[in-house]
């Protein structure tokens, strides 16, 4: 009965102060009927990332504290200036997550002493991880050492599983565990229970504090994901649209490459991680090289053999197999270059229509050189007619330039 008295005053705290539980977003949003919404809602943010349920209260203060102390550590890691890589590898960030930790163990202690069994049985594994997580951060000597990629990451380190939640697994679900073992997870809004969420908050609030400083800690990596996947979505458009076209059997065929990885090819490529399903884990990031094959192209081919104002014919260009690969600027395809076995097709009337030779491409343009029955026969493809037949613009400047007196 004292546990309960205690926790009944609480509530009437919150009750009273409308600015510590509602904040801006009232009752009907922080205090729904369902205790499972209230926990869930409580520490949900806000577009702005504000997390208005817990706004003004002693947690949300203690939130905005562990901030501080990870932004105003030093000069480097001001949270206006700092950049991901600028702080990938400081010592400071570890050193202030442990002491933030330790500082939630020590106040965690006295905050969780009273309560039912069933609430000390939550308390005692919600202890548990958050001493195997102090544990865990004394090796961890740099940002970068937080880093835990892949599916065998160790679940502490992981910002999801001190998530509050009413469902699901981990020391999030520990306040929900312990409504639901009371009977007021899901029941109807009672004295009694308010009581028990009341003290359930407490727990709860101990836990979102740990998830502040995990997922502070990663936010590097955060910064870095969006960063890479920019980078990644532009490098993959480059290879779709600023290489040469591909068919749909040249895509399947690259990408059969580029996941297999068979021992014949030429060139090295990374074979996808797998889990121990055998399911691809991660992203692909964009090739740098490609084959090309059974491709048919249009151009323009100059055969010398041919009469007088005949020699220039449109033509097939059929590349049978091919290679191409370039270079990364930043996210734009660089220094293109290609070759390929090809024969061109042309409307000839002294010269064999089929020629059979090489090809050869830098960046957009291509030209093919190629023997129809020993006669010689040079092609090019429609980007760089397009380019011949562009006007220098610094030329066509300087011919509208006034002549001088």
């Amino acid at each position: 009965m004292k546990t309960l008295r205690f926790a009944s005053i609480i509530v009437a705290i919150l009750l009273l102060s409308g600015k510590a539980t509602w904040a801006a977003n009232g009752p009907a949003f922080c205090n729904p009927s369902g205790y499972d919404q209230r926990l869930d809602r409580r520490y949900e943010k806000d577009s702005n990332l504000q997390v208005q349920c817990i706004a003004g209260s002693s947690v949300s203060t203690r939130a905005d504290a562990i901030r501080d102390a990870f932004y105003k550590r030093d000069g480097v890691t001001q949270k206006n200036n700092a950049s991901p890589d600028a702080a990938t590898n400081l010592t400071v960030w570890p050193e202030t997550a442990r002491a933030q930790l330790e500082n939630i163990q020590s106040t965690a202690k006295a905050a969780l002493e009273d309560g039912s069994e069933s609430f000390k049985n939550a308390v005692v594994r919600f202890t548990q991880a958050l001493s195997t997580l102090v544990t865990d951060s004394v090796r961890l000597k740099t940002v970068a050492d937080w880093s835990t990629p892949g599916v065998e990451a160790p679940a502490e380190l992981l910002p999801d599983y001190w998530k509050v939640k009413s469902t699901g697994d981990g020391p999030g679900s520990l306040p929900a565990q312990y409504l639901d073992a009371e009977k007021c997870l899901d029941s109807e809004p009672s004295a009694h229970c308010d009581a028990i969420y009341a003290q359930a908050i407490v727990l709860a609030d101990q836990v979102y504090l740990v998830e502040k400083v995990i997922s502070t800690m990663a936010s590097m990596d955060r910064a870095n994901f969006v960063k890479l996947a920019a980078t990644r979505e532009k490098r993959w458009h480059a290879y779709l649209y600023d290489t040469q076209f591909q068919y749909w059997w040249e895509l399947g065929i690259n990408r059969y490459v580029e996941s297999k990885c068979p021992g014949f090819l030429a060139w090295e490529c990374t074979r996808p991680s797998r889990d121990k399903y055998d399911n691809e884990v991660g992203f692909r990031d964009a090739p740098s090289k490609k084959f090309m094959i059974l491709h048919p192209d249009i151009g323009l081919e100059y055969l010398n053999h041919e009469p007088a104002g005949q020699k220039f014919k449109p033509a097939i260009i059929f590349q049978w197999v091919g290679y191409q690969s370039w270079d990364w600027d930043n996210d734009d395809v660089a220094r293109n270059k290609g070759i390929s076995l090809v024969t061109s097709v042309a409307d000839t009337s002294r010269t064999k229509r089929f020629g059979t030779g090489l090809q050869f491409q830098w960046k957009k343009y291509s030209v093919a050189v190629t023997s129809h029955g020993g006669d010689v026969g040079i092609s090019i493809n429609l980007n760089l007619i397009d380019w011949i037949g562009t006007v220098n613009k610094n030329w066509a400047d300087d011919l509208m330039k006034p002549l001088p007196k």
